[in-house]
């Protein structure tokens, strides 16, 4: 029969396509402060993502959120982390906490304009409000954050 190669291709193309890696942004919010000491202020992001059909070679390198970077730290020797990590029956779930601060007291430009030009830019142009560095096998991948999925009612502290 001349349909069994077709039928056997279309199955591995299945078979492939449902074995493929994916990642997905499961949920997101933010969270405005103000407080504590005159003139402070800020935003809380939390990031949930889930990573699919991904083995343990998977490494999460840095999270850009408005223009700000934060290395992603789920194994530290000294405890402090901004990753929790979660395996799961078939993906890899990472939340990723992190906190943008000012204060309109002090001097607006403490960094002097060699050492702001030193810090890490993002590898690309931020597409939507935050982007995601990771590592697989080697290779480098980008994965953008389109929006933010929750804004919860903000906090003002005494």
């Amino acid at each position: 029969m001349k349909t069994t190669p077709i039928l056997v291709l279309f199955l591995l193309m299945y078979v492939s396509l449902a074995a493929a890696q994916t990642v997905q942004l499961e949920n997101s919010t933010q969270k405005n402060w103000s407080g504590g000491v005159a003139g402070r202020a800020g935003t809380n992001y939390s990031f949930e993502f889930g990573f699919s059909n991904f083995d343990s070679s998977l490494q999460l390198d840095t999270l850009w959120v408005t223009g700000s970077f934060f290395p992603v730290i789920y194994k530290s020797t000294n405890g402090q982390t901004n990753t929790v990590k979660k395996r799961l029956k078939n993906k890899f779930v990472y939340i990723i906490n992190v906190g943008i601060s000012r204060d309109d007291y002090l001097t607006p430009s403490l960094l002097g304009g060699s050492e702001r030009e030193m810090l890490p830019k993002p590898p690309t142009k931020i597409k939507g409000v935050a982007l995601l560095t990771y590592r697989y096998h080697g290779k480098k991948f980008i994965f953008y954050i389109d929006r933010i999925r929750k804004t919860l009612p903000p906090a003002n502290y005494p």
